[in-house]
């Protein structure tokens, strides 16, 4: 939120987490596209939940702060540039009361190395304002999140999960409906 002297009163978390992906550039890319917002849903809630369960681990949380939140995500295209990398522009908010973060503003990338994929995220999360939670008390569960999302993605490309463009729901590899 500005300030009248443009400055922030925000408190923010920066932060820079990878993984490795056993799976072409191109795989891992698509599931970046055409309505990915929908797709990533449970693996947001899934990050989420991780998250907030090393804040727990540092704060006692009531029901209230418990509850589940609603996630809405946008994925945008970065223009190129001349690295090898498919970039995104990533905005992730948490609708519902504040705890960890409110949003959180990266840059995607997707780098291929061969065989594997570095799937990488690096950016900012922006805390409640006002919140009772301190920035540094904010970075272990922020990064949680962050890697744990980053897992599921993983996880998802390679164990032939579908969560690329064009799939509503979750199947398994040859085209089996996940249960």
């Amino acid at each position: 939120m500005p300030n009248t002297d443009g400055s922030s009163s925000d408190a923010a978390e920066a932060f820079a987490e990878q993984v490795a992906v056993v799976a072409v550039a191109a795989d891992v890319s698509e599931v970046f596209l055409d309505d990915c917002a929908v797709r990533l849903a449970p693996l947001l809630a899934l990050a989420w939940a991780e998250g907030l369960g090393v804040l727990a681990m540092q704060v006692i949380l009531n029901d209230a702060q418990r509850a589940a939140r609603s996630h809405a995500l946008t994925v945008e295209p970065a223009p190129p540039d001349d690295s090898a990398a498919a970039t995104y522009v990533m905005q992730w908010n948490v609708l519902g009361p504040p705890l960890m973060f409110t949003s959180i503003e990266a840059e995607l990338s997707v780098q291929p190395t061969g065989a594997t994929t570095v799937l990488g995220l690096r950016g900012t999360a922006h805390l409640a304002p006002g919140s009772r939670y301190a920035a540094g008390m904010a970075r272990r569960p922020v990064e949680a999140a962050v890697r744990a999302l980053l897992g599921h993605i993983r996880n998802a490309v390679e164990s032939g999960r579908s969560v690329r463009a064009g799939s509503s729901v979750v199947t398994e590899g040859a085209g089996h409906q996940a249960s």
